[in-house]
């Protein structure tokens, strides 16, 4: 079973498009945990950590959709 999971790791990551959707769903999620003020875990006054979880679904769907 874990030469199964390394392999298709390997095989994910020996295309270009894995390194740009890992890269654009991390950076997109920091934005949207970190920066933008609505959403930003720095305006609650305390370590939260709760909009990582549920703004994660949403981006990693965003992220990934297949093309038609």
């Amino acid at each position: 079973m874990y030469s199964l999971f390394i392999k298709e790791v390997n095989a994910f990551f020996s295309n270009l498009s894995a390194y740009l959707i890992t890269s654009i769903f991390l950076i997109s999620l920091g934005l949207i945990v970190w920066v933008f003020p609505g959403t930003s875990v720095l305006d609650y006054g305390y370590a939260d950590l709760d909009p990582l979880f549920s703004y994660t679904p949403f981006v990693l769907f965003s992220c990934c959709q297949p093309s038609p």
